[in-house]
């Protein structure tokens, strides 16, 4: 399936920059994968257009991280 992105101008309550940006996060993401899973040495690099991934360690630490756009953040530890 092929996402078709819209142009959005500004309306009474919503910004077109925001919905505009958001689009764009949509369109980026596609074929690329949200929720990864691995070993603590195999976290890929962060990256700023695909914030909000979720990588779940599988070795020693177990944690979960989430992709920040600048690095990752650990949001859950058992």
């Amino acid at each position: 399936m092929t996402y078709d992105p819209k142009t959005w101008v500004d309306g009474e309550c919503l910004l077109a920059a925001d919905l505009n940006a958001m689009e764009a996060g949509i369109d980026r993401a596609q074929g690329d994968v949200m929720k990864l899973y691995g070993v603590t040495a195999a976290i890929p690099a962060s990256d700023p257009l695909l914030v909000g991934r979720l990588y779940m360690e599988s070795d020693l630490l177990t944690r979960w991280l989430r992709d920040n756009g600048a690095g990752w953040d650990v949001v859950y530890t058992p």
